[in-house]
């Protein structure tokens, strides 16, 4: 089936200039040609649209984004289009599993034997898998020490805490994951309906606002977001319909990266749309961050209603500010 795309999608491959040689397909899996090239496109500084490109137009990877699978909450839009089915890409000499539900990444290098095969099942026991955990911040820093021989496979398999605190990934520290958003949405019109047969006919319009600090060992972001939702009163506001709206979204974000401890950064973005969601993601990369204070401020303008109504919600994060 993905066959037929070839065509429509080979012109925009080869003119991929430098990028079309940093990434590949290898082994059913998506594959960077360099840690390098990887954080060029995680920190969204080269095209990613060459990486949906090269997995729509290849029959030898699927990729979470290709099966739809759209749950921003557990596996972000960059990861979706990166990971196979099986959670899987390569960098570099590495496979790499991103174990979201387990807040965790496995690694192996992609030359030793059944190292597919250990990643799929999850085989932390095998000596040739290691696993990363959240309180390592930064996944690419511990593969650039063990390119470099700074580091070994095996030192890092077996290091204590008093260890590890001498390698490089840790300095400054790293964040804390944290999240704040309506729980489970905030209803901010009701008005009487019978357009979803809903009891004694009360639609009720709700905010799903969040923002967020995602922590996935190879990629981190602050994200946020505010979706407009219907549904009846009596809804647990579970898969209901989203609902046109004119979105507002205004925030600020200050933060720090582990590998640049002096250098913070500031910004400010105010954005109104027509549409059902509306999201601003000041941050997003390889590199996991030391501090961040993240403030964001979302609104509604109900499009078919006669009343001008923008309520003002307030979420914040914060760490180490």
């Amino acid at each position: 089936m993905k066959k037929i795309f070839f065509c429509l999608f080979i012109f925009a491959i080869f003119n991929a200039k430098a990028q079309s040689s940093d990434i590949s397909v290898a082994n059913g899996t998506v594959k960077f040609n360099s840690i390098d090239a990887y954080e060029l496109y995680a920190d969204n500084i080269s095209d990613r649209g060459a990486i949906i490109s090269l997995a729509s137009s290849s029959a030898a990877v699927t990729t979470l984004k290709e099966v739809g699978n759209t749950s921003d909450d557990n596996v972000p839009e960059f990861l979706q289009s990166i990971l196979n089915t099986d959670n899987i890409f390569t960098l570099g000499n590495y496979m790499v599993k991103i174990d979201v539900v387990n807040n965790r990444a496995l690694v192996a290098n992609s030359n030793t034997a059944n190292v597919y095969n250990d990643l799929v099942s999850n085989n932390t026991a095998s000596a040739n898998v290691l696993v990363m955990n959240d309180d390592e911040q930064n996944g690419i820093e511990v593969l650039k020490a063990i390119d470099n021989g700074t580091l070994s496979f095996n030192d890092y398999k077996t290091a204590t805490s008093e260890i590890s605190i001498k390698w490089p990934w840790n300095r400054c520290g790293g964040a804390d994951r944290n999240t704040d958003k309506s729980s489970p949405v905030e209803i901010w019109s009701q008005v009487n309906s019978s357009e979803l047969n809903c009891p004694n006919n009360i639609l009720a319009y709700g905010m799903d606002n969040k923002v967020v600090y995602q922590k996935l060992i190879f990629y981190f972001s602050l994200q946020s977001k505010i979706k407009n939702l219907k549904a009846c009163l009596s809804s647990n506001w579970i898969l209901v319909p989203t609902h046109n709206g004119i979105l507002k979204l205004t925030g600020t974000a200050r933060f720090i990266k582990v590998n640049a401890c002096k250098s913070e950064v500031n910004l400010n973005q105010t954005d109104y749309a027509q549409g059902t969601e509306l999201n601003w993601r000041p941050y997003e990369g390889s590199r996991a961050l030391s501090k961040y204070d993240f403030n964001v401020d979302f609104g509604i303008n109900h499009i078919t209603s006669n009343r001008v109504y923008i309520p003002s919600r307030h979420y914040r994060i914060v760490y180490g500010f």
